[in-house]
Formats: C-alpha cells, structure tokens, sequence
C-alpha cells in the first residue's frame, strides 16, 4: 500500500525536531522539500543509468491523504534531518544524512531494475524464441553474467552486445578475406528488436567480447595503478580466437561435403574431380584453406611437375599445315617442341640463333628456304603477340609438318578443365611439397622427390619398361636444340 504524508509525518515526527504535531506546518514543508531533493537525486540516476523506470514529477503534498511520490519513508526520513541539521547550522551531519538517502533510492531502484531485468529475460528465455535472435543474446549474457548484466539492465545490455557483435563482424569478414573462403561478408547493422538474427552466430565469442569491453571500460575509469591492459584485452583475444576456429570448423566441414559429392560425381582426370581427392587425401593439411586456395597448390603442383619432367600425357603430335611464307604459329598449348618430321623425314629443330650461324644459309625466307642443297630444317623465330613463331625450310612446299611437342601449362580454373597430369599420386605429393615449403624444407623436398619418383614409374610403365637409346650423330657444328627458348 502506498504510503501517505500522514504516515510520513508520524514516521518522522519523532525524530524531525523537539516538540512537533503530526500537523506542524514545519513538517511538512520538511517532507515535502526531502521529497522534492529525493526525486531529483532518482531521476538523475534514471538518465545516467539508462533504467527503464520513468521519471518521477515532484507534487507538493498538503493533505494528510496525499499519497508519497517518491515512496521511500527511510529514505524520506533521512532527508527530513539532513534539512533539520541544515536549519541548526550542522553541515557535516547534513551532507552524510543526504548521502544515506540519496544511496537508499539509489539501492531501491538497482534492486528493482536488476529484479524487472531478470524477470524480463527469464520470460525470454522461456518463450521458445529462436537461440540466434538479439533478445535471447541479451538474457542468456545478462543472466550467465549477472555481475555485468544485471548491473547494466536491459537497454544498456543490448548496446554491449551490438558493441561486441561490431568488433566479432569486423574480424569474421577479416579471416573471411585472408583465408579466400566462400562465406560472405558480414554488413553490420545496429540491433533493437529482440526478434531480430543476430548478425555473427556464435554466442561464446559475443559473450567473451562483452565481457572484455566491460573491463576495459571499467578499467578506463581507474586509477593509472590499478588498470590491468592484459586483463581487458585477454577476453577480448579469447573471443577472436573462438571466433576464428569456429569459422575454420564450419569451413572444413563444408570443404570436406562439397569435395565428398565431387569425388563421387566428378569425371577422373579433371581439374575439381583430382583437387576434391586430394584435398581429402590431405585433409590435415588442406581442409583449413578455401577451394580456390587448393585450387592454387593443386596448379602449382602441375607446373612444378611439368617443368621437371615429361609426364605421360604432356606429349603430343600436332600436324600443321605450312603457309607460303614458311612461318608458322605454334598453338598456345605447346611449351616445347622435341620433334619434327617433314614428308615423313626427320629434321631438326633449332632454336633462334641458327639464323646467324656461319655454316647455315642465314636469314631464313621465303625465297631462300626453297634453295637447293640444304636440308630440310625447324627454327624458332621467337614469340609475337604471345605466339611461338617457327619457320620452316622443306624442299616440297605445301606439305604439313607434323610436331611431337611438350605441352604448356595452362592454369585451371573451371572443374571440368582436363589436367595434364593425371597422376594423383604425383600430383598429392607434389602438393604435399608445395604445402611444407614455408615451414619444413626437408618434408618439402622428400614430397616432391617422391612426386618425381612416381612420373617416372608410370612412364616406365607406360613404355613397357626401359627402352634401349640409340646414339644418333648430328650434321654440321651445331645440335638440335629440344626446347625453343
């Protein structure tokens, strides 16, 4: 029940002077201005706290029904002698009386503030909302926290946890850009309405952010000697940690699906079908990067093996046919041609420098290539436009010339591009080797020696075994050049 002046008056009667009626005009005045310093001291700490309750407008009391605005007859009590000791001139007495009744509202109001929070976020809790919205966010920080939340009420817990939803959305999208992963970035967006998603789902990490920005705002408030800077950032390095790992988890679970359904659907020998087997077969290693990173070791691993060696599959013949002029464009494809043969005759391949030779003709043409005499030969003529030019000198015009060429090699980039090595084996080891180079040099170089060992096994392999080699001289001072540099 509300209490009233009268119940006030009696309340204080006793205690506010020697001599005074229930109906001393002098007490009320006492009531009435203890009330009137009362609520202005409530309604400061209402705008300063942020609590929900609303503020209070001072009324003048003057009949003895008159209900209490602000109804707190101790706290009441208390001001009607800190204004007595005022009148006697006792100023010390008056400022400690004023300070107990001022810490009684303000005890009064935190305790019922801190029991509306903790009903509020119960109800929440209770209500089935979904476990990624803000209002479930705020109840299960505020009750698990109650040191922070309870002290901090409802509205002032929602502004900690959009605080700490900022910073974990800001380092999500930073690990999101380093590690090339496929989920996408994270716009933050201020939260209000309870029913909304928060925007960074994991509720550990916000919870250990919020925490650290509530030491670290404390600790702004501190004494220079009492401020602990690894205490107030431990919190918030735990959250991006969590954060962080958890992102790598999620990411290497839907690596591991995605490269699961590739490796049962996808056609042997292309690019996503030997990435997806790889990347499982090295799953220690290759979960944690982004498809587009394996992608890249997967590529570099087939430009190392192809520099190295001649796998099965990076030879091939191409015939092509020769204009009047005698200079032909090689196709993009080809890196290297071992080869030639014109008019079903053998001839050497040269590389650029034989034009300037002294036993050769000179500057090929096409009158000069049609000279007699001279044998039928291949010469690099260097690139043009990213083209390998070749020019070639036959005797019968017009006839093709057929190439066994080494292959270039070509960056993958769709999952149904074909691969030049088709060696999986091969290919996981070099990968392997790729993977190790930064931070174990000897793994590194054991990888890549067995990546190389198994080329050559399924070249052996597939030549039936070793072949004899046949010592073949060479006409005039020069040699056939394999590779045209």
């Amino acid at each position: 029940m509300a209490s009233q002046l009268q119940d006030a008056a009696a309340f204080c009667a006793n205690s506010a002077d020697v001599g005074m009626t229930l109906t001393d005009p002098r007490l009320t005045a006492r009531i009435n201005e203890a009330q009137r310093r009362l609520i202005r001291g409530f309604n400061y700490l209402v705008r300063t706290e942020q609590y929900d309750s609303a503020p209070l407008v001072y009324t003048p009391l003057v009949n003895p029904t008159d209900v209490l605005v602000l109804d707190d007859l101790d706290a009441t009590k208390l001001m009607v002698l800190c204004i007595w000791r005022e009148e006697s001139n006792n100023l010390d007495m008056a400022t400690a009386l004023a300070a107990k009744a001022q810490a009684l509202v303000e005890q009064t109001l935190q305790t019922n503030e801190e029991t509306a929070s903790k009903e509020q976020w119960q109800t929440i809790l209770a209500s089935g909302a979904a476990p990624n919205t803000f209002g479930v966010y705020k109840a299960r920080f505020g009750l698990e926290c109650p040191d922070i939340g309870l002290q901090y009420i409802d509205a002032r817990v929602g502004r900690l946890i959009n605080e700490a939803q900022r910073r974990l959305a800001l380092h999500h999208n930073f690990v999101i850009r380093r590690e090339e992963y496929d989920a996408p970035q994270v716009a933050f967006s201020y939260l209000t309405a309870n029913t909304q998603t928060v925007l960074v789902d994991d509720f550990d990490a916000t919870k250990l952010m919020a925490i650290g920005m509530w030491r670290e705002s404390t600790a702004a408030g501190a004494a220079p000697d009492q401020v602990s800077q690894p205490e107030t950032t431990a919190y918030q390095d735990q959250a991006t940690a969590l954060l962080e790992q958890n992102i790598i988890t999620a990411q290497e679970a839907a690596q591991k699906a995605t490269w699961q359904t590739t490796l049962s659907t996808g056609t042997p020998g292309t690019f996503g079908y030997l990435k997806a087997r790889i990347g499982l077969e090295l799953a220690d290693s290759l979960l944690k990067y982004s498809d587009a990173r394996v992608g890249r070791f997967v590529n570099a691993a087939e430009e190392s093996l192809l520099m190295k060696t001649k796998p099965v599959g990076s030879i091939q013949e191409f015939v092509i046919e020769v204009p009047e002029n005698g200079v032909i464009l090689l196709p993009t494809q080809i890196e290297a041609v071992l080869y030639a043969s014109m008019h079903g005759i053998a001839a050497p391949v040269y590389r650029q420098a034989y034009d300037w030779l002294e036993s050769t003709p000179g500057y090929q043409t096409e009158e000069i290539r049609r000279a007699r005499g001279w044998a039928d030969v291949m010469v690099d003529r260097g690139e043009e436009n990213g083209q390998r030019r070749s020019f070639i000198r036959q005797h019968r015009c017009g006839e093709p010339v057929r190439l066994l060429a080494k292959l270039r090699f070509l960056p993958k980039v769709n999952a149904t591009d074909l691969m030049v090595v088709r060696n999986p084996l091969a290919l996981r080891e070099m990968t392997h080797s790729l993977v190790l180079a930064s931070t174990d040099v000897q793994g590194s170089e054991m990888h890549e020696q067995k990546a190389l060992r198994l080329i050559e096994e399924e070249l052996a392999e597939h030549r039936g075994g070793e072949r004899a080699v046949q010592n073949v001289s060479t006409r005039g001072t020069f040699k056939p050049v394999r590779r045209l540099r």
